[in-house]
């Protein structure tokens, strides 16, 4: 569709029908959309300014997705201030997909297998098309700007820190959780079933991580 459509390698979309893209998961929640829809696309090419057409596939190839186009980020230079607040609006939106992540899923804006739990393998994955996608970016360069391996690792990191706050006894935020009684009985829950409580959660969690790496050792990862 993105050959059909006329779209080039190195146009900047700016618009999906009258839904304004600064993000590429705005870009991708649009498209998704529509799929099986013709949707119009405004681009910068350069400094000019065009409206393409293009009908994203329902069911595309295997390795390819709706457009048959690889995303990035256009490269703009910063000041420091510049860059923190970006630091600090990229960790909002990274906490504010999180949260919203069960709601979308409800509401079918994104598809099961772009929301699924990934293993260490999954990861290796994502890391490797990060790495691709800055090879792009950076035009084939040989020594590309980790922009997108570096955003990777961060999201990992805010991913990691989140989970570890789920209300689950063998977590940091099931520890709250058991602790906060005390604020209202002044008694702590008994030890022992506290550690029935924790011991029990480990084990599940081992097993949900015996489980996630299976499916990726059996799902074959495909990339929007």
């Amino acid at each position: 569709p993105a050959v059909l459509s006329g779209l080039q390698a190195g146009d900047q979309s700016t618009a999906i029908n009258k839904t304004k893209v600064d993000d590429i998961t705005v870009l991708q929640t649009a498209v998704t959309a529509h799929l099986g829809e013709e949707i119009q696309i405004t681009v910068l090419r350069g400094s000019e300014q065009l409206v393409l057409t293009a009908t994203p596939r329902v069911n595309p190839p295997e390795n390819q997705g709706a457009l048959g186009v690889i995303l990035t980020y256009p490269y703009n230079k910063v000041t420091i201030f510049e860059a923190i607040s970006t630091g600090f609006s990229s960790t909002y939106d990274q906490i504010k997909g999180f949260v919203l992540l069960p709601g979308r899923l409800l509401a079918g804006t994104i598809t099961k297998d772009e929301s699924r739990v990934v293993g260490i393998k999954g990861m290796y994955d994502m890391y490797t098309a990060a790495g691709e996608a800055d090879a792009t970016a950076s035009g084939g360069a040989s020594q590309a700007a980790p922009i997108f391996r570096l955003g990777f690792i961060a999201s990992i990191s805010i991913a990691l820190g989140l989970t570890n706050l789920l209300p689950i006894p063998a977590l940091d935020g099931g520890r709250i959780v058991l602790v906060l009684p005390e604020l209202f009985i002044r008694r702590r829950i008994p030890q022992k079933v506290e550690n029935y409580l924790i011991s029990i959660s480990f084990i599940a969690l081992l097993l949900l991580m015996v489980i996630i790496t299976y499916f990726d050792f059996v799902i074959f990862h495909h990339f929007f």
